[in-house]
């Protein structure tokens, strides 16, 4: 297997512009929040089935499961995703799931709540790339995962999870945003 992956990394795709695709494209994606016309990325995953797993995570925001931040916030949300839950609800984190016995507190502040998931919701963006499946294995789209989650940079990142891996040397095309993110941060 040859060391060297280029990843071709599509358009940014708008929640808007998303429809549901039987035909399971597995890769690595990126998501995150188109904010005055910034990119924020907030999340790298591998999936067999990209479409589906965006939606996935679309849901698991309006439902509760991912840490809401003060509409004000989301551009900045890495300056606050260790500071918890923001007392006065003005900036920064104004929810963090605790699943789910937590869950009847989701449901007493969704009111509260709301806008700021809709603006969440509203900027949601993501851009993915393709892998032969056939090609690569299980194991290694999580070294993938890992690499480009080190590229971006974990702390640039919501990812809990990130590692090491030195399996492949990943070259990044297509879409000039991750391009110039990945640049960025080897630095």
């Amino acid at each position: 297997m040859d060391k060297n992956l280029v990843l071709n990394w599509s358009d940014f795709i708008n929640i808007t512009d998303l429809t549901y695709n039987e035909k399971g494209e597995g890769g690595v994606y990126l998501w995150g929040f188109t904010i005055e016309n910034t990119f924020v990325p907030y999340y790298i995953g591998i999936t067999d089935n990209i479409i589906y797993r965006i939606h996935e995570h679309l849901n698991l925001i309006i439902g509760g499961r991912y840490t809401i931040y003060h509409h004000d916030s989301l551009v900045n949300f890495k300056g606050f995703k260790k500071q918890g839950v923001q007392e006065d609800k003005s900036q920064g984190i104004i929810y963090s799931p605790d699943w789910p016995k937590g869950y009847k507190h989701f449901i007493d502040i969704r009111k509260m709540l709301q806008p700021h998931i809709d603006y969440m919701i509203d900027r949601f963006t993501f851009s993915f790339a393709k892998v032969d499946q056939q090609q690569i294995t299980s194991n290694n789209l999580e070294d993938i995962e890992k690499i480009c989650i080190a590229q971006i940079g974990i702390e640039n990142l919501a990812n809990q999870r990130g590692g090491y891996s030195d399996k492949f040397i990943i070259q990044h095309i297509g879409n000039p945003n991750i391009t110039k993110l990945v640049k960025s941060n080897s630095r």
